[in-house]
């Protein structure tokens, strides 16, 4: 092919490529900004939307493992049925529950609450916009939306706290979080019963999305495999130095061994909340197992 023939290809695809490509100018100066304003648009990336539902969680996940090793190494996961939950992984313990049963109470009582009257008390401290109050003796959680309810008594490092709880709904979520920051329910270990429409319940540290955890989704002790509404609990937890133990109705549900267990100046509180559901709790105690 003759240099002439190539010079007039490159010349025309030149053309070509520039009139795809470029826009004409206007003399109209609002046409002018507004084809600017939308070009910027269009380069400009999109913020994304953040929830404002009350009860929002954290930005960012606690650091934590659930076995020493390196948090989220495959090989240091316990052994079991992983399953991945969204961006979660969790490790299901189903059908039977841990063997054993909750050990016999000691320590030294450092408190305790049997809500006998009208008033919540100096000993509580609601957070945010959270909805409870004390009815027929109990404490009363009414759709809380992760809004806790704070014991302002820090706890001791090691600890029993034992408490009965029950919901009238059918979809249970209930829960309690220990060795928070006394202000955000994902700051500490939350142990959750009859959670996502009563499908699980899971001993997490941090947040309640994007993390590793140990979860059930059976109740191998109620003949229908899940919390019955209605039916009042007995919770024994225990922390005694990496292992959380939850124990119910005195027998060991789950369990949660912390490499890195939280206690801090920050980390030593306790609190309760719940998302949509009605929730009673009662005789709380917490025992001082530090010398033990």
């Amino acid at each position: 092919m003759h240099a002439k023939t190539w010079i007039i290809i490159i010349v025309s695809c030149g053309l070509a490529f520039a009139l795809l490509n470029c826009e004409p100018t206007s003399p109209d100066p609002k046409k002018r900004a507004k084809r600017a304003k939308k070009s910027t648009a269009q380069t400009t990336p999109k913020k994304k939307k953040t929830s404002a539902r009350p009860g929002g969680h954290r930005a960012k996940p606690l650091r934590f493992a659930i076995m020493p090793g390196k948090p989220g190494d495959v090989q240091q996961r316990p052994k079991g049925v992983w399953k991945k939950f969204g961006r979660d992984m969790r490790i299901l313990q189903d059908p039977a529950p841990g063997e054993g049963s909750a050990p016999e109470r000691t320590g030294t009582l450092m408190f305790s609450d049997d809500f006998n009257r009208a008033q919540l008390g100096d000993n509580w401290r609601i957070g945010g916009k959270g909805r409870y109050s004390i009815k027929d003796g109990k404490l009363y959680s009414d759709f809380g939306h992760n809004e806790n309810v704070h014991l302002i008594k820090p706890l001791p490092r090691d600890a029993r706290i034992e408490l009965e709880i029950m919901s009238e709904t059918s979809r249970i979520d209930a829960k309690i979080s220990l060795y928070d920051d006394g202000k955000e329910h994902e700051s500490g270990y939350v142990i959750l019963a009859g959670g996502w429409h009563n499908r699980s319940d899971l001993i997490l540290r941090g947040r309640e999305h994007d993390h590793e955890t140990v979860t059930r989704q059976r109740v191998p002790f109620e003949p229908t495999g899940r919390w019955v509404a209605g039916k009042t609990y007995k919770w024994t937890i225990i922390r005694k130095g990496s292992k959380l133990s939850w124990y119910v109705d005195n027998k060991k549900y789950l369990e949660y061994d912390d490499p890195e267990p939280l206690w801090s100046p920050v980390n030593k509180y306790l609190s309760i909340s719940n998302w949509e559901s009605k929730v009673h709790i009662d005789n709380i105690e917490v025992y001082d197992l530090t010398k033990q």
